[in-house]
């Protein structure tokens, strides 16, 4: 089952020359076995990756969840008028960020400002 999770996620990958790649785009929707992410960067079919999301947290203050793990690409995606994505099957790994991350992240990408440090 796959949830309707709009979210910012980051992920890495290696090409066939070995060459790293890192690159950005929103979750479409997050499972318990993948996601897919609409982003202008497609990696090949097959690639293994590294992905990691932060979930916004539910109000302001609050300890946000952040999702990380290893996957790979299993299709791609591409819509008319524009837009491109993929999905991929990753293991997920659970963590919790610390409350001064949190500020971080939440000043930087939210614009709250503070919420504290621990």
């Amino acid at each position: 089952m796959r949830y309707p999770i709009i979210s910012a996620a980051t992920f890495e990958w290696q090409d066939a020359s070995g060459r790293r790649h890192e690159a950005m785009g929103i979750t479409r929707d997050i499972g318990r076995a993948g996601l897919f992410i609409e982003t202008e960067t497609v990696p090949l079919i097959g690639s293994l990756l590294q992905v990691r999301v932060t979930l916004p947290a539910p109000e302001k203050g609050a300890v946000a969840l952040r999702l990380g793990g290893v996957g790979q690409v299993r299709h791609h995606q591409h819509w008319p008028g524009g837009g491109d994505g993929f999905g991929a099957s990753v293991v997920w790994h659970l963590n919790t960020p610390k409350r001064a991350e949190v500020a971080s992240v939440d000043s930087a990408e939210t614009g709250w400002g503070t919420v504290g440090t621990a």
